[in-house]
């Protein structure tokens, strides 16, 4: 956590779901505002960096990691074998919380994100709501709740790092070029 007490988020979404990491990440742009979040996603990425290593620090430093979850997130190699593991590595430690943002009706509670309570309220999709932005509101109050009530609980007191960064691992059957044989998305910034 930076020393200013902002929490860092960390988005995990599929490259098929970026206009709803953009919804997403614009419906936190008050909090943003106020300096009590950061956001960081793989569009942060800036040209010349190595992609994996990039997700990996972010990851290993972020406060809270928000998992936008799909079908398309589900099929991810990259992101089922990679990410989420070590999302829940960090939940689990009480060093992150995750918190699951249900996209679109799919398997998720088949996975192991299923035991973890999902956004927006009763983990009804975002797109099965009649008005999305109503949903996108209820993701943005159900985060604010679920954040505000972990910074206070956590065990990793505020302004405090970790000592060091835990390396991800690929497993062996996941391709190189990460997510599915796509690369990250990335975005120039001018």
């Amino acid at each position: 956590v930076p020393a200013n007490g902002t929490l860092r988020v960390f988005i995990v979404y599929a490259r098929g779901d970026r206009e709803w990491r953009e919804k997403v990440e614009s419906s936190l742009a008050v909090l943003k505002r106020n300096r009590e979040i950061e956001i960081w996603s793989d569009v942060d990425i800036m040209g010349g960096e190595e992609w994996e290593e990039a997700i990996e620090e972010r990851l290993a430093a972020a406060d809270v990691v928000l998992l936008l979850v799909s079908r398309l997130f589900l099929d991810s190699d990259f992101i089922i074998q990679v990410e989420v593991p070590r999302a829940l590595e960090l939940h689990e430690a009480g060093e992150a919380l995750v918190v699951p943002v249900i996209l679109s009706d799919c398997l998720w509670k088949e996975s192991e994100l299923g035991k973890l309570q999902a956004l927006p309220k009763d983990a009804e999709p975002l797109d099965e709501w009649g008005n999305q932005e109503t949903g996108i509101a209820a993701f943005a109050t159900g985060f604010v709740t679920a954040v505000r009530g972990w910074d206070k609980r956590r065990r990793r007191p505020l302004g405090t790092r970790r000592t060091r960064p835990k390396r991800l691992t690929r497993p062996q059957n996941v391709p190189d070029a990460g997510r599915s044989a796509e690369k990250p998305i990335i975005e120039d910034k001018i």
